[in-house]
């Protein structure tokens, strides 16, 4: 009997893909590119991941990170040991930490020296305030808390503020130095300013007597960030009092602006904090490495930010008003322009209703955006050599050609505006010069301010004086104004091509109008 030889076939198993640990600083960038393209697929989501952090994840995972994208996107990476967490360490009193890391930031940048015993001191203060009770204020707490926020013990040294080390000459020297191995495309300068936003320029236009009223000084805070050369202009920062006013509704003003608020429209260290990892974002996807200026003011504190791709430089103490281009005239330039959409909406007011009406922050936005958009790149250009500190540069007269341009405009404007008692178009653009966005914070003022600091938020908080939405327009009502609107300009002549534009609009949208009737049936 012969025996018979058995043989079997191994199977070759599927290779699993090695485990890989995300970070948390990783997850949240995956959420962050996918609330800025809503639309890119998954690939497109694991492709970023991999070519930005060099890590392999799979579209499964994509799914189950963005599930939870409110949770990534609410934990904030301040230092480097938290670029390694791949789980989020929950913060009990977060709401202590933002209030006590805001005094710490003030209180350092007017040279207050700080210790473990003050800041103890001082946590237990805000802690009482905030009516927290079951925290004890342990050394523990204490260095988790610092090094959260990336504080450590240092040395005061370098001259006095009022040295003369600070003086203008000296300071250009060692800016020109500092920039030297930078192109003049990826330099930056950041700066905020006061703007009020409803300003007149005195008594308002009317068809008969008025009562004497006081100039309208509702405030916000814009902060405006160009490069040397002027070929890049960054989103403006608005900060306001509410987080969503009653004129937002269905209005999302981060579509045009990057859009902040606290109780006092104020620069704080939060809201710049997550300017700067914005930015940081933005550079991380392209690549590409900057230098941003800013002046040392104590809003502008970046203590335990991770940042590779934005080196942050402070001005010399006591010399902004000298070197920095924000203040050469480019802010000057945009409050112009500014001035000039607001004052041709009054007198349109006027002309339409027979009064000015106050416009909204809404509005505000609008002219904001465009204002800067109005700002040349070689207006932003010749503040940069006026400013003196780029390298071969020397302190040149700032050309004033556009900004006279501009300000005559609203010059001409003002006189139509026929005040009894008007101002003069430089005073008028300079009104508003003076308005801090920031202050040494006082305990009260910090408590206040982290009551609300979550600035994109969804709180309901109203702007006083501010009237209710109108209704929604219908599909109707939009289509009979714009027939309207065509008979108006067919009647007064105008040219060929402006009626055949608005007659291509109302083609769409009776299309649009078709194809709902379509899907209803």
């Amino acid at each position: 009997m012969k025996s018979q030889t058995m043989s079997f076939t191994v199977m070759e198993l599927p290779t699993k893909r090695k485990r890989t640990e995300i970070t948390v600083a990783v997850k949240k960038a995956l959420c962050q590119y996918k609330l800025e393209h809503p639309k890119c697929s998954q690939d497109r989501l694991v492709e970023f991941i991999k070519d930005t952090y060099a890590v392999t994840i799979g579209r499964s995972t994509v799914s189950d990170i963005l599930k939870h994208s409110d949770k990534w996107m609410a934990f904030v990476v301040n230092t480097s040991t938290e670029q390694k967490l791949t789980r989020i360490v929950h913060v009990k009193h977060a709401e202590l930490e933002d209030a006590l890391f805001m005094w710490f930031s003030s209180a350092t940048s007017h040279n207050v020296a700080i210790s473990d015993e003050i800041l103890t001191i001082k946590a237990k203060e805000l802690g009482e305030a905030l009516g927290i009770s079951d925290l004890v204020y342990s050394r523990g707490w204490l260095c988790n808390f610092k090094r959260r926020r990336g504080i450590s013990l240092r040395e005061k040294h370098g001259e006095p503020a009022s040295s003369d080390v600070t003086a203008a000459a000296s300071a250009r020297e060692r800016m020109q130095v500092l920039l030297r191995s930078h192109q003049n495309k990826d330099i930056f300068n950041f700066s905020e300013t006061g703007l009020f936003y409803r300003l007149e320029p005195n008594k308002t236009l009317a068809c008969g007597p008025v009562k004497g009223t006081k100039r309208c000084k509702d405030r916000i805070s814009v902060g405006l960030c160009a490069n040397a050369d002027g070929s890049e202009k960054l989103t403006p920062v608005v900060i306001h009092k509410s987080k969503k006013p009653r004129c937002f509704h269905g209005f999302n003003p981060n579509t045009f602006v990057d859009y902040y608020a606290n109780k006092k429209a104020w620069m704080t260290p939060l809201v710049f904090q997550e300017f700067i990892e914005q930015l940081e974002r933005k550079m991380r996807m392209k690549k590409r490495k900057i230098i941003l200026l800013v002046d040392n003011s104590p809003s502008h504190n970046v203590t335990g930010l991770e940042l590779n791709y934005v080196r942050v430089e402070f001005l010399p103490t006591n010399t902004t008003a000298e070197i920095q281009p924000m203040d050469a005239g480019v802010i000057r330039n945009f409050k112009g322009h500014y001035r000039r959409y607001l004052m041709k909406q009054y007198i349109q007011d006027f002309h339409e209703k027979g009064k000015v009406e106050r416009i909204n922050v809404k509005d505000a936005i609008y002219f904001i955006r465009d204002a800067w958009k109005d700002v040349k790149q070689s207006t932003i250009a010749n503040c940069w050599r006026h400013a003196g500190i780029l390298p071969g540069c020397t302190n040149h007269p700032c050309e004033q050609s556009d900004s006279v341009e501009v300000e005559n405009e609203v010059a001409c404007l003002i006189r139509e505006f026929k005040s009894e008692d008007p101002v003069t178009a430089e005073e008028y653009l300079a009104w508003d010069n003076a308005e801090p966005t920031e202050a040494m914070l006082t305990t009260a003022d910090i408590l206040s301010l982290v009551s609300n600091t979550e600035n994109r938020g969804d709180s309901d908080s109203e702007s006083e004086g501010e009237e209710d939405p109108p209704k929604p327009v219908t599909l109707r009502q939009a289509i009979e104004g714009m027939e309207t609107g065509l008979r108006y300009m067919e009647e007064q002549g105008f040219t060929a091509v402006d009626v055949d534009a608005i007659r291509g609009l109302l083609r769409r949208v009776r299309e649009h109008q078709n194809s709902i009737t379509t899907y209803q049936t």
